[in-house]
């Protein structure tokens, strides 16, 4: 079962289901693929759209690849993006079918360097479902489980690491100067925190 703090959603139910320039899921290339996605309950809709963005477009550090990705279809066009880049993309599947989806935040420690990470949450069944498809690796092992929250990294407080339960609408400012700034991974300073952890949804 889901061990997590609950889930807190920060902004009006309708602001998880909108098109926006990260989540353009009115795109062709968001369509073509969310178009294949429909059929049965809405976690069998959640299923699907996570497990192909899990496995269809990898982690851009695990194949290498040097563009930063920023929209959801961006990264269809890329075949590959940072987590935030992915979870934009997971989010737009999701609310193309009607299913509320947002995005969470952890602050990790990587050798003594803090770095943000993104996930997402999804609104299905009457609850919101931690959601991580950062994608498979040597030493990173999600399956889709509906009774457990689908995170591929857990936190660790003594390391000053966090895992933020609030799920928000838009991705944090922060994520989104860093994708639209940079054009080369290599260059790329990730960010380190949220920019505004307990303000709400920005």
């Amino acid at each position: 079962m889901s061990s997590g703090r609950p889930l807190i959603a920060v902004s009006p139910a309708e602001d998880y289901l909108r098109c926006t320039e990260a989540v353009d899921f009115e795109e062709p290339a968001v369509i073509g693929l969310a178009s294949g996605l429909g059929g049965g309950t809405d976690m069998d809709v959640l299923r699907r759209a996570f497990e192909l963005v899990r496995d269809r477009f990898p982690h851009s550090r695990d194949v290498g690849g040097d563009e930063v990705p920023f929209s959801a279809s961006d990264v269809v066009r890329a075949g590959h993006g940072l987590c935030y880049a992915k979870s934009h993309l997971l989010a737009a599947l999701l609310r193309y079918h009607g299913i509320p989806a947002g995005f969470c935040y952890q602050r990790l420690n990587d050798d003594g360097t803090f770095l943000l990470h993104c996930y997402n949450a999804a609104y299905v069944d009457g609850r919101w479902l931690r959601v991580d498809a950062r994608g498979n690796n040597g030493s990173v092992h999600v399956e889709f489980d509906p009774d457990a929250d689908m995170q591929a990294i857990k936190t660790d407080e003594a390391l000053g690491e966090k895992d933020y339960p609030v799920v928000f609408s838009r991705p944090d400012p922060g994520v989104v100067r860093a994708l639209r700034t940079y054009r080369s991974l290599s260059q790329m300073v990730l960010p380190c925190d949220l920019s505004c952890p307990l303000n709400g949804d920005n």
